[in-house]
C-alpha cells in the first residue's frame, strides 16, 4: 500500500470516527413541526433543542449548553442531549403548558 493510499485510508477513517460521535437533533420551524427532519449538528453544538413559544409555534434545532441557559419570555425551552430526544412527544408535552387554563 503506496502512502498516498494509506493517507486517504486513514482521513477516510478518521472522518467516519468524527460523524459517529457527532448528535443528531431533529430541526423544524413550523407550527406543527410537521416537517421535522433530523440534522446531525456541528461539533459545537452538544444539545438538541425545543422551544415552544406561548403562540404554540415549535422550534426545534441543534444548540448548545448556553444557548439553552437563554431565558425567553413567553416561551418554554428543552434541552437533552441524546441522539433525536427532542422528538413531537416531548414537544407535544410542553406545549400543553401553554394551553392548558
Amino acid at each position: 500500500m503506496s502512502v498516498k493510499s494509506s493517507s486517504l485510508a486513514m482521513l477516510v477513517l478518521a472522518s467516519m470516527l468524527v460523524t459517529a460521535d457527532a448528535l443528531q437533533c431533529y430541526v423544524c420551524s413550523d407550527k406543527e413541526c410537521s416537517a421535522s427532519s433530523p440534522k446531525t449538528c456541528s461539533a459545537k453544538e452538544d444539545r438538541c433543542v425545543t422551544r415552544v413559544l406561548e403562540s404554540g409555534a415549535v422550534l426545534k434545532s441543534c444548540g448548545t449548553k448556553a444557548f439553552c441557559d437563554v431565558k425567553i419570555p413567553g416561551s418554554k425551552t428543552q434541552c437533552c442531549v441524546e441522539d433525536l430526544c427532542n422528538d413531537t412527544r416531548r414537544a407535544g408535552k410542553m406545549a400543553s403548558v401553554f394551553v392548558l387554563p
